[in-house]
């Protein structure tokens, strides 16, 4: 890997790259759910009128984003979830899921709402979706040196120099759609939006390029910018 790809010459930004405070505002907030930075009233922030996060500032504009297939992460999803919007505080992730049962209701609700079957990839069609994602993003000028799809979510890490990973992987997510469908995939691809997660430095993006790697292991197939794809 080298240090073009890593940007491992450039300056990481500020000490403190987390917001900055001007005259009663915080900058770099972002609404909750959305890619778009905003400018927020504190007084606002305080009085609750907004629901919102403090979005990081990126290391050299990098992101590591992911997302799933249609219907494989729903609404009171057991493994833990997030509502859009952060709506409503949810205890719990996937890595420390909620107690049992605690959105059992909410989840059974979630399955009946479905459209279409939960949709799973097969071997050939995660080489399809993400050859067109990596193709696609370089294609818009999105620089993108690790992916991986595997039979029901992706991971990309991606270098957004505008900070809106969100709108770049909808676009590589729609054309992996359109490739899957000349391949004979009918309806809904992927589930709405994705996470997107700011790189804090060099050492942060350099496991997340492994940790992308590493998914060829669970039968991903898997991009990268020293060699193209490998299943």
């Amino acid at each position: 890997m080298g240090d073009g790809a890593f940007g491992g010459g450039e300056s990481p930004g500020p000490a403190c790259p987390g917001f900055e405070a001007r005259k009663g505002t915080i900058q770099n907030y972002a609404l909750a759910g959305t890619e778009d930075v905003q400018t927020i009233p504190l007084c606002a922030l305080r009085e609750g009128q907004y629901t919102a996060v403090i979005m990081a500032k990126p290391w050299n504009d990098w992101y590591h984003c992911n997302g799933n297939t249609y219907g494989t992460w729903l609404q009171g999803d057991p493994r833990g979830f997030r509502e859009r919007h952060h709506r409503r505080h949810v205890d719990g992730d996937y890595k420390n899921p909620p107690p049992p049962g605690t959105y059992d209701a909410l989840y059974a609700k979630s399955v009946r709402q479905l459209k279409q079957r939960p949709v799973r990839l097969d071997k050939t069609q995660r080489r399809v979706a993400v050859d067109a994602m990596a193709e696609k993003l370089l294609r818009d000028g999105i620089e993108v040196i690790a992916a991986a799809v595997d039979d029901h979510h992706f991971h990309l890490l991606v270098r957004c120099p505008d900070h809106h990973p969100r709108h770049w992987v909808g676009r590589a997510k729609k054309h992996a759609s359109h490739r899957l469908s000349e391949q004979g995939l009918v309806g809904q691809v992927w589930g709405k939006g994705c996470r997107a997660l700011p790189i804090t430095d060099r050492k942060h993006q350099v496991n997340v390029f492994g940790y992308v790697e590493r998914h060829v292991r669970e039968g991903a197939a898997v991009w990268t910018f020293r060699g193209g794809g490998r299943s």
